[in-house]
């Protein structure tokens, strides 16, 4: 989905792409349809849109073009080969003169006038769900799905399009948005042109990103004249009330910067946005963790709601329980018809109805149990808690865990600040007993897949962290080849001493022959009967 220009002629428009192909644009003043392509070829879902000034309207999704139409004829004007197989996101910059897009791990810039790729960018792992541009369209925030790395990169030939800085996001964002202070108020930096010399360029003094993921933002504020090796961490971080933390379809939707001191935030859920005004900033500092007031959750009908909406029925037993131990059975009761006719059974029988009653009761609580498996949040926690405070046996604990989707799940929320220690830690259990290679491979295995951009922003890191473990992985591949041809000898004496054994056995005890003569026949056997009965 994608608004229009604000100056169109015919008022606010807006269109929406479908998973089939076909674009539909609206008139939002007067509620009326404008226009419905439908979808030319196979059919593929359309994932970007993204207007024009000059009236056309450039579409994308999975396919290998990136279509521009004219908004009046439908008709298709240019059409671009972008990528092999997907275009996830598209983005115009304010002159109109290039055009952005994102494929399936890289970013391209187009010249529309010649309509070639003038820089090609490779800093994703993942596809590309966010594009934003800063500072007068010379420089590109981007960020992707399950990637916590949102990168900047410079736009500007001087620069080689290379990335400028990186930041660490606690989680994988959703969305992004940034900010740069009034153009009255810049700075000069000093930067080496392909000809050797210095030159100055003009820079915003301070800028700001934030990103939206889950139930959290975070707020960066940073400056293109400082630029860091490692990625920069979140300034400030704005947090969901503590009701909302585990309701369900509850979190932060959207957000957008209202100047250097304050955002927009946009939270609940679609049916019942809320839109708060924040103040991140106190004078020249940065607030570092603000928890929102109000809870978006109350108006929501859930099944609890609805329950207790109903009205209750009087309860005519009411069986006590212990509040220390919820599990333990509850108190059993005698029948109507038993204590009205106490008389007529014996003590002994009540008592054995009691402990009937007390089997059946546990047995049921038995059958009802099941193993109660961790979740990702709680292993995240104790493996959280286990690096800040150093603590080896709480660290030794999570490491047990074996299930790979929980480990992924696991190392994918963990903070970027512990990535590092926590890999180090892992590599030196290893290189101390290779033993555990099947306990800590998975988690060495997934901290590398899941962190490869942020690892490899380290400078040095294959010198200092994965020394260690290239040395012992060699020194085990090393020995490999001569212990699978031991392991082939052992395997040919083994046999030929089985083989030997067989034939001892057969020439010591040999099978003996038998012929016909010496089965015995019934003549024989009547003969043996009648002297037996003399």
């Amino acid at each position: 989905m994608c608004w229009g220009p604000k100056d169109h002629p015919k008022g606010p428009i807006i269109a929406l792409g479908t998973h089939v192909g076909d674009v539909f644009c609206w008139n939002v003043r007067q509620g009326t349809q404008m226009f419905h392509w439908k979808v030319e070829g196979p059919e593929h879902p359309v994932l970007d849109l993204c207007f024009s000034k000059n009236g056309s309207l450039f579409t994308c999704g999975e396919s290998s073009f990136i279509l521009q139409r004219d908004l009046a004829s439908g008709k298709i004007i240019r059409k671009l080969k972008a990528d092999k197989k997907v275009v996830s996101k598209i983005q115009l910059n304010t002159p109109e003169s290039h055009l952005i897009s994102a494929g399936r791990s890289f970013l391209k810039l187009w010249d529309l006038s010649s309509g070639e790729m003038v820089a090609k960018f490779s800093g994703h792992t993942n596809a590309v769900n966010g594009l934003e541009l800063t500072w007068m369209d010379q420089y590109l925030f981007s960020s992707a799905f399950s990637q916590r790395i949102i990168n900047l990169w410079s736009l500007r030939e001087a620069d080689g399009y290379e990335i400028v800085q990186t930041f660490s996001c606690p989680a994988a964002p959703s969305f992004i948005s940034n900010f740069s202070e009034s153009k009255t108020k810049r700075k000069t930096k000093r930067r080496r042109s392909q000809s050797g010399k210095n030159r100055e360029v003009e820079v915003p003094a301070s800028s700001f990103l934030l990103a939206v993921h889950g139930k959290r933002m975070s707020v960066w504020q940073f400056s293109l004249t400082m630029q860091q090796n490692t990625p920069l961490s979140p300034h400030t971080t704005i947090v969901m009330p503590k009701q909302d933390q585990d309701a369900e379809g509850i979190e932060i939707l959207s957000a957008c910067f209202q100047d250097a001191s304050n955002v927009i935030i946009v939270r609940g859920n679609l049916v019942q946005p809320r839109f708060e005004k924040i103040c991140f900033k106190n004078q020249s500092e940065m607030i570092k963790r603000i928890q929102l007031e109000g809870s978006c959750s109350g108006n929501l009908l859930t099944d609890s709601t609805a329950e207790t909406s109903k009205p209750k029925e009087q309860s005519k037993e009411v069986n006590i329980v212990n509040d220390l131990d919820a599990r333990l059975p509850a108190r059993p009761r005698l029948d109507d018809t038993a204590v009205r006719t106490g008389d007529s059974i014996s003590l002994e029988e009540k008592l054995e109805q009691l402990e009937a009653t007390r089997k059946k009761t546990k047995t049921v609580l038995v059958s009802e149990e099941t193993p109660i498996t961790p979740s990702a949040d709680s292993i995240g926690g104790v493996l959280l808690q286990a690096l800040q405070s150093g603590d080896d046996q709480l660290l030794e604990t999570c490491l047990t865990v074996d299930d790979i989707t929980m480990i992924q799940r696991t190392v994918e929320r963990l903070p970027s600040e512990y990535i590092l220690p926590f890999l180090n830690t892992i590599i030196q259990k290893f290189q101390s007993k290779p033993n555990r290679a099947s306990e800590l491979i998975p988690w060495i295995q997934t901290i590398v897949m899941l962190h490869t951009s942020f690892l490899m922003t380290i400078p040095d890191l294959n010198a200092t962290a994965l020394s260690g473990l290239y040395q012992t992985v060699d020194a085990r591949l090393n020995s490999y080849n001569k212990l699978l041809k031991l392991s082939g000898r052992l395997d040919l004496l083994l046999s030929q001493i089985s083989y030997r054994e067989v034939n001892y056995r057969e020439n010591l005890h040999p099978v003996a022959s038998l012929s016909i003569d010496d089965i015995p026949s019934d003549e024989d056997g009547s003969d043996m009967e009648d002297s037996e009965s003399s």
